[in-house]
Parts: C-alpha cells; sequence; structure tokens
C-alpha cells in the first residue's frame, strides 16, 4: 500500500495569503490552510496574489492592450 502524502495543501490561488497568514497571526489561527480552504468553499477570494496568479493578470492585461491597439488601428 502507498503511503499518501500528508503535507497540509493551500487552495489554488491561497499560496501566498496562507503564508501571510502564518507570518502575520500565527498567535491567532491555529490551522491557515484549513481556514483558507474553509474560505475557498463559501466563495471568498485571496487577497494575496501567488504567481500563477499574478501571470494570469498579467496575460488578461496584455490581451486588453492587444485589444486596444486592433482597436485604434481599423
Amino acid at each position: 500500500m502507498m503511503e499518501r502524502d500528508k503535507r497540509a495543501k493551500s487552495p489554488p490561488g491561497w499560496g501566498k495569503t496562507v503564508e501571510k497568514m502564518k507570518e502575520e497571526h500565527d498567535d491567532e489561527i491555529d490551522n491557515p490552510f484549513a481556514l483558507a480552504w474553509w474560505m475557498h468553499n463559501k466563495g471568498h477570494k485571496p487577497h494575496k496574489k501567488d504567481a500563477a496568479a499574478e501571470f494570469e493578470d498579467a496575460l488578461a492585461s496584455e490581451r486588453v492592450v492587444e485589444r486596444f491597439h486592433r482597436a485604434l488601428e481599423g
């Protein structure tokens, strides 16, 4: 039987938020991973962006700029 990975994982896009919870609220939050999953399941959005979210935002803004330039040309 294979041993399961027991490390805690944050919800997608919540990595930086969990890190900040651990750094700034360690004495107040017992399990930042559980809190992040609860918030994610309730529909909350992370306030600190991880690298993947920042990349997605950059791509989206690049697409907006491209559309703007196309609109100016034609």
